[in-house]
């Protein structure tokens, strides 16, 4: 079993593949995305993760200060089992466009299910 980000990580030398096999097996074992097993492996740092994911996806950062005014009619639009499934926290509405942190902004089946859920196009933004 492998994973788009973790072979895009090989692949450009963050990782290799024994060190992403690692993070694979403790994926298995406790959940969370390939990329936050490799960071609590050791492998990579999360400051270093976070800023590869808005490079490579072209996805703006959700920084502290976003969650600060988030409002109820935004936290609603996403129920919270949805929210705990996916890890994910709605941040803003702009138009028919609803704005997520999320740890990794590859996780399409999310955004899939997000999208489908809501009737809106979900932004993905990267967060710690």
């Amino acid at each position: 079993m492998t994973t788009k980000v973790g072979l895009m990580l090989v692949a450009e030398n963050i990782v290799t593949r024994a060190q992403l096999e690692s993070g694979i097996a403790r994926k298995l074992a406790h959940g969370g995305t390939i990329g936050w097993n490799l960071v609590q492996c050791g492998f990579i740092d999360e400051g270093f993760l976070v800023n590869y994911y808005c490079r490579k996806f072209k996805v703006p950062f959700a920084d502290d200060a976003l969650f600060r005014d988030v409002g109820p009619q935004v936290i609603s639009t996403i129920p919270r089992d949805m929210v705990a499934e996916f890890s994910v926290v709605p941040i803003a509405l702009e138009q028919d466009a609803l704005y997520i942190a999320m740890a990794d902004p590859s996780y399409k089946h999310a955004l899939d299910e997000i999208g489908f859920f809501t009737g809106m196009t979900p932004r993905p933004m990267v967060a710690k």
